[in-house]
């Protein structure tokens, strides 16, 4: 039979477990506050849209969360679709990215709505609800499925108001 691990190793383990997440807890902590101080009325469109109307912002973000990559694979077969492919699939890894960071905040939205029935887009609230998203994550099952759910949303609506955005650039141009 092989050895048994010693129990040190388990300990280095846990340690190091534990300071990845509490790196990653205040990495998104600090991106959640940067990204509210910096686009307060983009974050407030977004999140409200999220809040308001969260079963069509899942909707939403599950359809390009499944549907963009495999959109860029496609474009990126062929010879002519091999430079928009490959700028779709960056541009789909940045969304993901900002849907991560937005999805804490969202949380912070859905808390601020619960308690002062009313959504605040503080990053007091944005620095809460990160907080609370990682501690939910943590959970067993559930809490993946939890956060996967606030991600999927946050996805949902930056892509709303990524062709709101986009709309109104178009109509300002005709």
């Amino acid at each position: 039979a092989p050895p048994a691990p010693k129990k040190g190793a388990f300990a280095v383990l846990a340690v190091l477990l534990g300071v990845f997440f509490l790196m990653t807890l205040g990495g998104l902590g600090l991106s959640s506050v940067v990204a509210v101080l910096a686009f307060p009325k983009c974050s407030k469109d977004v999140l409200t849209h999220a809040v308001m109307r969260f079963g069509s912002a899942l909707l939403l973000g599950f359809a390009v969360l499944v549907a963009t990559p495999i959109l860029a694979i496609i474009l990126m077969v062929t010879l002519v679709g091999l430079i928009p492919g490959i700028f779709l699939l960056l541009a789909y890894i940045a969304l993901l990215i900002v849907a991560k960071i937005y999805s804490g905040i969202l949380v912070g939205a859905f808390l601020s709505n619960w308690w002062k029935y009313e959504i605040r887009i503080t990053w007091k609230w944005a620095l809460l609800g990160t907080f609370v998203l990682a501690l939910i994550s943590i959970l067993p099952v559930l809490g993946g499925l939890a956060a996967c759910i606030f991600f999927v949303a946050s996805l949902g609506a930056l892509t709303f108001k990524l062709h709101a955005l986009w709309k109104m650039r178009n109509t300002h141009h005709e």
